[in-house]
């Protein structure tokens, strides 16, 4: 229970010049003594530099609190409220923070060594340059958090959110992984991941903050297996491509212009929501600028025809239903629904298109370098083509849809 005159010592020292000093002071003189703010409101108070080890601040409330270089080793901190509060530099040795809220915290630089963050929700924190070696952040989110240049070795992430989490030059050295979400997760070559233990990973979020895409899908991870597939090097290279394989042609154009003298040979694509994909790359060695040319021509050909192959099946499928429907068979309901809901994708791509064509226009009519309208007038037109292509579809779907409806009016 929280100890009111603990409570109004803090507050009153708060932000005050020698503040932290008195309170310090007072707390060398009474060495045994564990101060007791649990369930307390310590919202926007400025703590920094305060002594708070071992305190009991169990459920309390520390919005948007200052808390730079405080000293909270041994305190606990499970269920306590830190969104967006500061705790640059602070000192959060071996604290309990099970459940905690500090998303959006300022961890810059903290050391969280061997801290218990199960279930701590960390989204969209910054926890660069923080050492968090032997913490437990077992089923934690850290969502969107930037964990550039962290020290995470040892420490246990299993089912955790990593998803669209930054983690540029971070060191993962003995990490337990297993059941991590990776969703657009951002890591590169400096990125270390040497002696993880992960038996098996998760590549998709959905809906209500569930798991989905384990991989591998029915079996642990073979030795050497998972750093193969996430370890980056120096020569490899990922990006995101909104609008599908359509634009790999401008993205090879931008990456020879970054990287001179280099080719770049497609290893992996990624099927994401929509027609959106991620592209993985390596950057080889080139000779003369005609056979770059040729070989980034044969590498758009490779890619097209890999997509091709990983979009088969359900236009397969939708070719076969739709020629039953044609000669006048009457469909079963799942094949129906399945058509009503291509339709709808299918109005939805049409939608991003034309506004993404709208886009391109308007681009062209400000842009003056003629290299650069040659390329916008280019990808106009093949918007146009897809979106005729689309028109096409659409009328044989909503043909089709129209046909089963006139077969049930008959029976």
């Amino acid at each position: 229970m929280v100890n009111r005159t603990h409570l109004s010592e803090l507050k009153r020292l708060s932000g005050q010049e020698r503040g932290y000093k008195d309170w310090n002071q007072w707390r060398r003189k009474n060495p045994t003594v564990a101060p007791d703010f649990s369930n307390a409101d310590l919202s926007g108070l400025d703590l920094g530099l305060f002594d708070l080890r071992g305190a009991n601040l169990k459920s309390a409330v520390l919005r948007s609190t200052r808390l730079f270089s405080a000293e909270l080793n041994n305190a606990d901190l499970s269920n306590a409220n830190f969104s967006q509060a500061n705790l640059s530099s602070a000192q959060l040795v071996n604290c309990i923070l099970d459940q905690a809220n500090l998303s959006r915290a300022d961890l810059r630089g903290s050391n969280l060594r061997k801290a218990c963050l199960v279930a701590a929700n960390l989204r969209e924190a910054n926890l660069s340059k923080a050492t968090l070696n032997s913490a437990n952040l077992t089923q934690a989110s850290l969502s969107k958090a930037d964990l550039t240049s962290a020290i995470m070795k040892a420490v246990n992430l299993q089912n955790a959110d990593l998803s669209a989490a930054q983690a540029l030059g971070t060191d993962f050295e003995e990490a337990v992984l297993t059941g991590v979400c990776l969703q657009n997760w951002n890591s590169n070559d400096k990125t270390i991941l040497d002696n993880v233990y992960c038996e098996y990973v998760y590549l998709e979020k959905v809906f209500g903050g569930r798991f989905n895409q384990r991989y591998p899908a029915h079996r642990p991870f073979l030795p050497g297996e998972f750093i193969k597939k996430f370890q980056k090097t120096s020569n490899n290279i990922e990006f995101f491509l909104p609008n599908g394989i359509i634009d790999l042609p401008l993205s090879l154009q931008s990456l020879k212009q970054l990287y001179p003298g280099k080719v770049f040979e497609v290893l992996e694509i990624e099927s994401k929501e929509r027609e959106a994909v991620i592209v993985r790359l390596e950057a080889l060695s080139a000779g003369n600028q005609e056979s770059i040319k040729e070989f980034h021509q044969k590498q758009i050909q490779l890619a097209e025809a890999f997509y091709g192959l990983q979009t088969a099946t359900p236009n397969l499928y939708r070719r076969d239903t739709l020629e039953q429907s044609r000669i006048g068979n009457k469909l079963t309901q799942g094949q129906q629904q399945r058509l009503e809901k291509e339709c709808k994708d299918l109005q939805d791509l049409w939608n991003l298109k034309a506004e993404r064509l709208r886009h391109l226009r308007q681009n062209l009519a400000i842009e003056s370098a003629s290299a650069i309208r040659f390329q916008l007038q280019q990808q106009i037109r093949d918007e146009e083509e897809d979106i005729q292509s689309l028109n096409n579809k659409l009328a044989e779907i909503e043909q089709a849809l129209e046909r089963q409806e006139n077969l049930s009016t008959l029976d």
